[in-house]
């Protein structure tokens, strides 16, 4: 039960770090403090993400039997780590929708697949293999929205640091000015982005 603890404490400190990620943008001062992301480690981030709990998971699983701390390690690699970059990158929306999909119909349809499976065999029948295809499905649905999120999560941190950027404001004024230090007058020139 101890290595369950430990696998347990592992992955809840890093679901903490993630998404203690995609808060680092903090407006200073009223104005709109946003930094370019590098996409780079968006994509390295969701990589890491999601391959060291699938690695541990599948590794721990090749030891002994698949239970439970070993399915939790590979569904959080594969349903949490790769929406990692887009939350570093403070695109926590579509990081969230990432994960509410492949919770939804990639896990949600593996587990109602066993589930009627199951279900015959808890009320006297033998366990049919009703549910199969929908369980197939869901891990298919899971496992290729994971590796799309993967593919594109550079690319989508590149385009939304160039929206954020256009979005704001560009202006440049010229205003007449007292120079104290040189007792004359001139222009002063502001320059906003």
């Amino acid at each position: 039960m101890s290595k369950f603890k430990n696998l347990t404490a592992t992955t809840t400190v890093c679901l903490i770090l993630a998404f203690g990620l995609s808060f680092g943008q903090v407006p200073e001062n009223g104005q709109d403090a946003f930094r370019p992301r590098n996409p780079s480690k968006a994509g390295l981030y969701s990589l890491l993400a999601t391959g060291i709990p699938l690695a541990v998971g599948v590794t721990s699983a090749s030891n002994r039997e698949l239970g439970t701390p070993e399915l939790f390690m590979i569904a959080s690699g594969l349903i949490v780590g790769p929406s990692v970059g887009y939350l570093y990158a403070g695109m926590s929306g579509r990081g969230s929708r990432g994960i509410a999909y492949r919770s939804l119909f990639g896990a949600g349809a593996v587990l109602l697949g066993n589930h009627m499976g199951m279900e015959i065999a808890l009320f006297g029948g033998e366990a049919d293999d009703d549910g199969w295809p929908l369980a197939i499905f869901g891990s298919a649905f899971l496992i290729g929205h994971a590796l799309v999120d993967l593919a594109k999560t550079g690319r989508r941190v590149e385009e939304y640091n160039f929206q954020k950027l256009c979005e704001k404001e560009f202006s440049v004024n010229l205003y007449p000015k007292y120079f104290a230090d040189s007792n004359a007058g001139g222009l002063e020139l502001n320059i906003s982005f």
